[in-house]
Protein backbone atom coordinates (compact mmCIF):
# COMPACT_ATOMS: atom_id res chain seq x y z
CA UNK A 1 0.00 0.00 0.00
CA UNK A 2 1.33 3.34 -0.44
CA UNK A 3 2.53 5.18 2.28
CA UNK A 4 4.56 8.44 3.30
CA UNK A 5 7.80 6.26 2.69
CA UNK A 6 6.38 4.81 -0.59
CA UNK A 7 3.90 6.95 -2.05
CA UNK A 8 1.45 6.77 -4.67
CA UNK A 9 2.75 6.78 -8.23
CA UNK A 10 0.60 7.35 -11.58
CA UNK A 11 1.61 6.77 -15.09
CA UNK A 12 -0.56 8.75 -17.57
CA UNK A 13 0.09 8.51 -21.43
CA UNK A 14 -0.37 11.19 -24.06
CA UNK A 15 0.68 13.56 -20.66
CA UNK A 16 1.48 16.46 -22.87
CA UNK A 17 -1.49 18.49 -24.17
CA UNK A 18 -5.46 17.62 -23.90
CA UNK A 19 -7.26 15.05 -21.14
CA UNK A 20 -3.80 13.96 -20.61
CA UNK A 21 -2.26 16.92 -19.54
CA UNK A 22 -5.73 17.64 -17.14
CA UNK A 23 -5.59 14.36 -15.65
CA UNK A 24 -1.61 14.26 -14.86
CA UNK A 25 -2.21 17.86 -13.21
CA UNK A 26 -4.70 16.62 -11.15
CA UNK A 27 -3.28 13.64 -10.03
CA UNK A 28 -0.11 15.83 -8.96
CA UNK A 29 -2.54 18.02 -6.34
CA UNK A 30 -3.79 14.35 -5.07
CA UNK A 31 -0.27 13.32 -3.88
CA UNK A 32 0.78 11.21 -6.59
CA UNK A 33 4.01 11.40 -8.22
CA UNK A 34 3.48 11.34 -11.90
CA UNK A 35 4.98 9.69 -14.95
CA UNK A 36 4.67 11.93 -18.01
CA UNK A 37 4.90 9.78 -21.24
CA UNK A 38 4.29 11.44 -24.72
CA UNK A 39 6.34 11.41 -27.64
CA UNK A 40 7.30 15.09 -27.33
CA UNK A 41 10.25 15.33 -24.34
CA UNK A 42 10.06 19.37 -24.87
CA UNK A 43 5.88 19.60 -24.11
CA UNK A 44 6.32 16.97 -21.25
CA UNK A 45 8.69 19.72 -19.62
CA UNK A 46 6.60 22.69 -20.02
CA UNK A 47 3.81 20.47 -18.43
CA UNK A 48 5.68 19.30 -14.98
CA UNK A 49 6.95 23.01 -14.88
CA UNK A 50 3.66 23.77 -14.85
CA UNK A 51 2.99 21.13 -12.32
CA UNK A 52 5.83 22.27 -9.81
CA UNK A 53 4.46 25.84 -9.84
CA UNK A 54 1.58 25.38 -9.17
CA UNK A 55 0.24 25.77 -5.67
CA UNK A 56 -2.19 23.16 -5.09
CA UNK A 57 1.33 20.28 -5.79
CA UNK A 58 1.03 18.18 -3.53
CA UNK A 59 3.51 14.78 -4.88
CA UNK A 60 6.44 13.93 -2.19
CA UNK A 61 8.79 14.27 -5.37
CA UNK A 62 9.35 15.98 -8.88
CA UNK A 63 7.22 14.38 -11.75
CA UNK A 64 9.03 12.38 -13.81
CA UNK A 65 9.52 12.61 -17.83
CA UNK A 66 8.78 9.52 -19.95
CA UNK A 67 9.98 10.38 -23.64
CA UNK A 68 8.75 7.72 -25.70
CA UNK A 69 5.94 6.42 -28.75
CA UNK A 70 2.67 4.34 -27.31
CA UNK A 71 3.07 2.03 -30.23
CA UNK A 72 6.81 0.94 -29.76
CA UNK A 73 6.61 -1.84 -27.43
CA UNK A 74 10.35 -1.93 -26.40
CA UNK A 75 10.17 2.39 -25.75
CA UNK A 76 7.08 1.18 -23.82
CA UNK A 77 9.04 -1.11 -21.45
CA UNK A 78 11.72 1.27 -21.33
CA UNK A 79 9.93 4.41 -19.77
CA UNK A 80 7.73 2.10 -17.41
CA UNK A 81 10.45 0.07 -16.05
CA UNK A 82 12.55 3.76 -15.55
CA UNK A 83 9.63 4.89 -14.04
CA UNK A 84 9.06 1.94 -11.17
CA UNK A 85 12.62 2.02 -10.35
CA UNK A 86 12.50 5.86 -9.41
CA UNK A 87 8.88 5.45 -8.09
CA UNK A 88 9.06 2.06 -6.38
CA UNK A 89 5.50 1.06 -7.56
CA UNK A 90 2.78 2.23 -10.03
CA UNK A 91 -0.60 2.40 -8.80
CA UNK A 92 -2.82 3.95 -11.37
CA UNK A 93 -2.01 3.89 -15.46
CA UNK A 94 -3.91 6.28 -17.40
CA UNK A 95 -4.23 4.80 -21.24
CA UNK A 96 -5.36 8.44 -22.96
CA UNK A 97 -2.23 8.43 -25.92
CA UNK A 98 -4.31 8.16 -29.33
CA UNK A 99 -4.92 9.59 -32.60
CA UNK A 100 -7.33 10.21 -34.94
CA UNK A 101 -7.51 9.77 -38.92
CA UNK A 102 -11.19 10.49 -41.08
CA UNK A 103 -12.78 7.70 -42.94
CA UNK A 104 -13.65 3.63 -43.19
CA UNK A 105 -13.54 2.22 -46.59
CA UNK A 106 -11.23 5.31 -48.18
CA UNK A 107 -9.07 5.02 -45.19
CA UNK A 108 -5.57 3.73 -46.39
CA UNK A 109 -4.02 0.84 -44.67
CA UNK A 110 -0.49 2.65 -43.37
CA UNK A 111 -3.62 5.28 -41.40
CA UNK A 112 -5.81 2.16 -40.02
CA UNK A 113 -2.03 0.68 -39.26
CA UNK A 114 -1.36 3.78 -37.31
CA UNK A 115 -4.54 3.94 -35.70
CA UNK A 116 -4.14 0.33 -34.79
CA UNK A 117 -0.90 0.60 -33.31
CA UNK A 118 -1.59 3.73 -31.69
CA UNK A 119 -5.37 3.31 -30.25
CA UNK A 120 -5.09 -0.29 -29.56
CA UNK A 121 -1.28 -1.58 -29.32
CA UNK A 122 -0.12 1.06 -27.19
CA UNK A 123 -2.93 0.63 -24.83
CA UNK A 124 -1.64 -3.23 -24.54
CA UNK A 125 2.19 -2.62 -24.72
CA UNK A 126 1.43 -0.35 -21.51
CA UNK A 127 -1.06 -2.40 -19.97
CA UNK A 128 1.45 -5.08 -20.23
CA UNK A 129 4.02 -3.48 -18.44
CA UNK A 130 2.02 -2.49 -15.90
CA UNK A 131 0.52 -5.53 -14.68
CA UNK A 132 2.74 -7.31 -13.32
CA UNK A 133 3.47 -3.96 -10.85
CA UNK A 134 0.07 -4.32 -10.17
CA UNK A 135 0.00 -8.06 -9.47
CA UNK A 136 2.89 -8.19 -6.93
CA UNK A 137 1.57 -4.74 -4.93
CA UNK A 138 -2.44 -6.88 -4.75
CA UNK A 139 -3.51 -3.16 -5.68
CA UNK A 140 -3.65 -0.89 -8.95
CA UNK A 141 -6.14 0.64 -11.19
CA UNK A 142 -5.99 0.81 -15.13
CA UNK A 143 -8.18 3.33 -16.79
CA UNK A 144 -8.88 3.15 -20.45
CA UNK A 145 -9.57 6.37 -22.49
CA UNK A 146 -11.68 5.38 -24.67
CA UNK A 147 -14.85 6.98 -26.74
CA UNK A 148 -18.28 6.90 -27.47
CA UNK A 149 -17.32 6.11 -30.65
CA UNK A 150 -15.74 2.82 -29.07
CA UNK A 151 -19.72 2.26 -28.29
CA UNK A 152 -21.18 3.30 -31.56
CA UNK A 153 -19.39 3.76 -35.11
CA UNK A 154 -19.85 5.91 -37.67
CA UNK A 155 -18.61 5.77 -41.29
CA UNK A 156 -16.74 9.59 -40.70
CA UNK A 157 -14.36 7.84 -38.09
CA UNK A 158 -15.09 4.24 -38.60
CA UNK A 159 -11.14 3.09 -38.74
CA UNK A 160 -10.83 5.22 -35.35
CA UNK A 161 -14.00 3.27 -33.74
CA UNK A 162 -13.09 -0.09 -34.81
CA UNK A 163 -10.00 0.77 -32.55
CA UNK A 164 -11.71 1.84 -29.55
CA UNK A 165 -13.94 -1.13 -30.31
CA UNK A 166 -10.86 -3.17 -29.51
CA UNK A 167 -9.96 -1.20 -26.53
CA UNK A 168 -13.35 -1.04 -25.03
CA UNK A 169 -13.22 -5.10 -25.34
CA UNK A 170 -9.84 -5.91 -23.86
CA UNK A 171 -10.83 -3.32 -21.31
CA UNK A 172 -13.95 -5.82 -20.63
CA UNK A 173 -11.66 -8.88 -20.30
CA UNK A 174 -9.32 -7.36 -18.21
CA UNK A 175 -12.02 -6.10 -15.90
CA UNK A 176 -13.21 -9.92 -15.62
CA UNK A 177 -9.84 -11.25 -14.94
CA UNK A 178 -8.79 -8.90 -12.53
CA UNK A 179 -11.97 -7.36 -10.61
CA UNK A 180 -11.16 -10.48 -7.57
CA UNK A 181 -7.32 -9.44 -7.58
CA UNK A 182 -7.67 -6.19 -6.04
CA UNK A 183 -6.76 -4.53 -9.69
CA UNK A 184 -9.45 -1.73 -11.08
CA UNK A 185 -9.85 -1.64 -14.72
CA UNK A 186 -12.04 0.76 -15.75
CA UNK A 187 -12.93 2.39 -19.72
CA UNK A 188 -14.19 5.84 -19.69
CA UNK A 189 -16.21 6.61 -23.10
CA UNK A 190 -16.54 10.25 -23.84
CA UNK A 191 -18.22 11.82 -26.59
CA UNK A 192 -16.28 15.46 -28.27
CA UNK A 193 -14.04 16.25 -25.58
CA UNK A 194 -12.58 20.25 -26.08
CA UNK A 195 -8.92 19.41 -26.58
CA UNK A 196 -6.63 19.87 -29.69
CA UNK A 197 -7.97 16.79 -31.80
CA UNK A 198 -11.46 18.22 -31.82
CA UNK A 199 -10.90 22.15 -32.65
CA UNK A 200 -12.50 21.71 -36.07
CA UNK A 201 -15.14 19.79 -35.43
CA UNK A 202 -18.44 21.08 -37.75
CA UNK A 203 -21.02 22.96 -36.34
CA UNK A 204 -19.83 22.16 -32.51
CA UNK A 205 -17.80 24.90 -31.51
CA UNK A 206 -15.63 23.57 -28.63
CA UNK A 207 -17.36 25.67 -25.83
CA UNK A 208 -20.38 23.18 -26.36
CA UNK A 209 -17.91 20.04 -25.62
CA UNK A 210 -17.17 18.05 -22.81
CA UNK A 211 -14.37 20.06 -21.06
CA UNK A 212 -11.57 17.95 -20.10
CA UNK A 213 -12.08 19.17 -16.29
CA UNK A 214 -15.11 16.97 -16.96
CA UNK A 215 -12.90 13.95 -17.36
CA UNK A 216 -10.61 14.94 -14.17
CA UNK A 217 -14.11 14.95 -12.35
CA UNK A 218 -14.98 11.40 -13.82
CA UNK A 219 -11.52 10.06 -12.65
CA UNK A 220 -11.84 12.03 -9.16
CA UNK A 221 -14.94 10.25 -8.54
CA UNK A 222 -13.59 6.75 -9.41
CA UNK A 223 -10.58 6.91 -7.24
CA UNK A 224 -13.09 7.76 -4.64
CA UNK A 225 -15.19 4.41 -4.51
CA UNK A 226 -14.65 1.66 -2.20
CA UNK A 227 -13.04 -1.19 -3.26
CA UNK A 228 -16.35 -3.12 -3.11
CA UNK A 229 -17.52 -0.62 -6.15
CA UNK A 230 -16.17 -2.38 -9.87
CA UNK A 231 -16.89 0.24 -12.55
CA UNK A 232 -16.59 -1.30 -16.12
CA UNK A 233 -17.04 1.70 -18.12
CA UNK A 234 -18.62 4.98 -17.89
CA UNK A 235 -19.81 6.61 -20.75
CA UNK A 236 -20.17 10.48 -20.88
CA UNK A 237 -22.28 11.70 -23.42
CA UNK A 238 -21.69 14.94 -25.53
CA UNK A 239 -25.19 17.03 -24.60
CA UNK A 240 -25.43 19.49 -27.20
CA UNK A 241 -24.27 17.00 -30.00
CA UNK A 242 -27.22 14.72 -28.54
CA UNK A 243 -29.51 17.61 -29.57
CA UNK A 244 -28.27 17.94 -33.09
CA UNK A 245 -26.16 21.32 -32.80
CA UNK A 246 -23.99 20.00 -35.91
Amino acid sequence: MPSKTNPPAAIVTGASQGIGRAVALALSQMDYRVGLLSRSKDKLSKVSEEMLSHPGYTASADPVILEADVSNENAVKAAIGSFVEQAGRVDILFNNAGIVHYGTGHLSPEDYRSLVNTNLLGPFYCMHAVLPIMESQGSGYIMNLSSRAGKVARAVVGGYASTKFGLCGLNEALFNEYVNKGIRVTAICPGFVATPITKNVPGLPQEKMIQTNDIVEVVKCLLKLSPNAAIKEVVVDCQPYLEGVQ
